[in-house]
């Protein structure tokens, strides 16, 4: 009014409002990193601790309070995720992974054992498939190469040449899925081709398909795996957002949960509320859409800036989901079940990220990147007690 500007302000307050953590330790290097931070366990003391590399192709390890504990430079980039083996409570183990050319092997000293690392017979096209159904079981390392053979590594670095499967029919990028189903062990992958295997743990075919998916967006899949191999199935999408449940006996159901998506979009399958049924999530530019099947939305979000890659659900117990979610500018944002923000503020970092805790898990971080920058965040900051209403 005038030159005067008028506002009015309401304050309220709770008196047993408990803040806790927020930021546990942020650590910055001199280059950025490139890939996200791989969880592993420490036996000796039974703390969690994070593998990562940068842009100069080093590994670094760091423990659950930010501690460099070794750095490593391998000249190659990190292909897939890295796997943790050999572990004990003397404190060995040795992590596992496969560049372009190699396959690697590296130990708790952040040394290479002998033979590594192992020069692969043709370049890698994905990350290490690391298969371990039981633990007295030597696990299976499988490295998918441009050959179109598949390949089984054994933890000494030889070839187990009594491991065999077919060639593939086109080349594979996507990720190597074990599960369990009937009682048996099997191992679930698909092509460029949009061809499906169902193997088992020495290569042979479980089914053989007929025909190839319906769709494949982005080279991803997820699995449905109920009582019986014959009521499981693969869930895809296609390029526009059309939703293909694929059954094990190659007959599929289809889906059209939103009115449009663009072709950038990302897609996760995954069960957020905890029901034990799948829920489909769909990040598209600067929106967040958490969907059952039948088209009801369970929640939404929009953002003020594109979101750069898929929404992550991860667990901090048996029954407590998040979901995350990482935008370009805006940085991360984790969400309750309910569709409800963390803090109601977003987080410095991106996903995919990892979780840990501290206190015999009374509190949770979730560990992430950001350019040269390496951080764990409060997920859980908040102790809401319950508010005694005042007169």
């Amino acid at each position: 009014s005038g030159d005067l500007f008028y506002n009015n302000l309401c304050l309220k307050y709770n008196p047993v409002y408990k803040p806790e953590f927020n930021t546990l330790w942020d650590i910055e290097i001199d280059t950025s990193f490139i890939t996200e931070p791989f969880l592993a366990h420490n036996l000796l003391d039974s703390s969690d601790m994070f593998v990562i590399q940068d842009a100069n192709y080093t590994v670094h390890l760091f423990d659950h309070t930010g501690k460099q504990l070794w750095s490593k430079n391998i000249g190659e980039k990190v292909i897939g995720k890295v796997h943790q083996i050999h572990a004990n409570k003397a404190g060995n183990y040795r992590l596992a992974f496969v560049s372009e050319k190699h396959l690697h092997m590296i130990n708790e000293e952040g040394e290479y054992p002998d033979k590594f690392p192992v020069t692969l017979k043709a370049n890698a096209t994905t990350g290490l498939g690391y298969i371990n159904f039981e633990e007295k079981d030597n696990p299976l390392l499988l490295v998918a190469c441009d050959n179109l053979s598949i390949y089984n590594y054994k933890t000494n670095g030889d070839i187990d040449t009594d491991w065999k499967t077919d060639h593939l029919k086109d080349t594979l990028t996507g990720n190597f899925v074990p599960f369990i189903c009937d009682g048996r062990a099997m191992i679930c992958f698909a092509d460029e081709g949009k061809n499906l295997r169902l193997i088992d743990k020495r290569g042979n075919w479980i089914v053989k398909f007929k025909e190839k998916l319906p769709a494949l967006h982005n080279d991803v899949f997820y699995l449905d795996i109920k009582k019986s191999l014959n009521t499981s199935a693969v869930i895809v999408t296609d390029e526009n957002g059309i939703v293909y449940r694929y059954n094990f006996k190659g007959v599929f159901d289809k889906y059209e949960l939103l009115p449009k998506v663009s072709k950038n979009y990302f897609f996760t399958y995954a069960d957020v509320d905890h029901d034990g049924k799948g829920d489909f999530i769909f990040a598209d530019h600067n929106r967040l859409n958490v969907l059952n099947k039948d088209k009801t939305i369970k929640f939404d979000f929009s953002f003020n800036s594109n979101i750069n890659g898929p929404a992550q659900v991860i667990q901090l117990n048996d029954s407590t989901l998040k979901l995350a979610v990482s935008t370009s500018d805006e940085g991360l944002f984790v969400f309750d079940s309910n569709g409800n923000l963390n803090r109601g503020i977003s987080l410095a970092g991106k996903t995919p990220i990892n979780i840990t805790s501290i206190e015999k898990c009374k509190f949770y971080f979730a560990v992430t990147t950001f350019g040269r920058r390496i951080m764990a965040h409060a997920i859980d900051n908040e102790v809401q007690e319950k508010i005694e209403l005042l007169p």
